[in-house]
């Protein structure tokens, strides 16, 4: 049961992948994987099946007195391809990236997350990257370009010694600039009270 000083919220309506869960001293900013593996698995098996079954079932035509004639090779490799396909296919399953998260706990710092695993299940793998807040430089929204998209990225840039570190945020899900922003403005206000969050 979740204590009365949480809160989940949807802050951003048309994006419900983004939620947000605030307690005292730790807030965190969840963007959930839209795109479900699990409903693409059967059209991956399908598609596989009706690329290399023909390879199976096709008729045994133009024998020869070799070892392997041509129509004997390319069924076997067909077979190699279907059994490479089916041992890859758990391990999409099983290794898909479920979710990234910022979670911020002032005044220590920032941590990012992000889990792995099945659906609907409980994560198998994390990752996480604590940055402490005396090594946080600075925090931008930056916009970059990939092919004919503009894309947005939030960095956080931290010192260390003598050389800087920038982290992205959402690195791999690489949200709508609405989410981008909703998750800046929190670290920037936390970053400038040193304080903590009012709830959304």
């Amino acid at each position: 049961m979740r204590d009365k000083s949480t809160t989940l919220g949807h802050p951003l309506p048309l994006h419900p992948e983004f939620c947000t869960l605030h307690t005292p001293g730790y807030y965190e900013y969840r963007l959930d994987r839209s795109v479900n593996l699990m409903k693409v698995a059967p059209a991956f098996l399908v598609a596989t099946m009706v690329v290399f079954c023909p390879q199976l079932v096709g008729p045994q035509t133009h024998p020869s007195h070799s070892l392997l004639n041509k129509t004997q090779l390319r069924d076997m490799y067909g077979c190699l391809l279907i059994l490479l396909c089916l041992a890859l296919f758990p391990g999409l399953l099983l290794f898909q990236l479920l979710s990234e998260s910022l979670v911020l706990l002032p005044p220590h710092g920032i941590q990012l997350e992000k889990q792995y695993g099945l659906p609907g299940v409980k994560p198998l793998i994390s990752s996480r990257l604590f940055i402490p807040s005396v090594t946080l430089e600075g925090v931008f929204i930056h916009e970059g370009l990939r092919g004919w998209n503009i894309l947005y990225y939030l960095v956080m840039v931290q010192k260390g010694g003598s050389e800087f570190g920038f982290h992205v945020v959402y690195k791999d899900l690489q949200p709508d600039r609405d989410i981008l922003l909703k998750t800046y403005e929190a670290v920037q206000e936390v970053a400038s009270t040193g304080a903590n969050l009012r709830a959304d």
